[in-house]
């Protein structure tokens, strides 16, 4: 399950955010698909370049570390320059 329900959601509302954040991992995997190297900010640039939709890099990351735990992307030893100055792992597929 990607949606970690912290906020104790029920019913309808919680179905709709498991909902939004099964769309966002298969989406980001998507972005893996071509077998490119990617840190969590590039990823949310291609987000908002490829596909005009804007995730939070919380959420980018949440859904990067359900990729991981489910074998489906790993963690490189590839560092890249992040958002602030400093060095970022990047992910690709398994």
């Amino acid at each position: 399950m990607s949606y970690y329900n912290t906020n104790n959601e029920t019913g309808s509302t919680l179905k709709i955010s498991w909902d939004k954040t099964s769309k966002q991992k298969k989406l980001i995997y998507s972005i893996f698909a071509d077998g490119s190297v990617f840190a969590p900010h590039q990823v949310e640039q291609i987000l908002k370049s490829r596909y005009d939709v804007s995730y939070p890099l919380t959420s980018v990351r949440r859904a990067i570390t359900d990729l991981t735990a489910e074998n489906f992307l790993v963690k490189t030893d590839l560092m890249v320059n992040g958002n602030y100055g400093k060095k970022v792992h990047t992910w690709r597929l398994a």
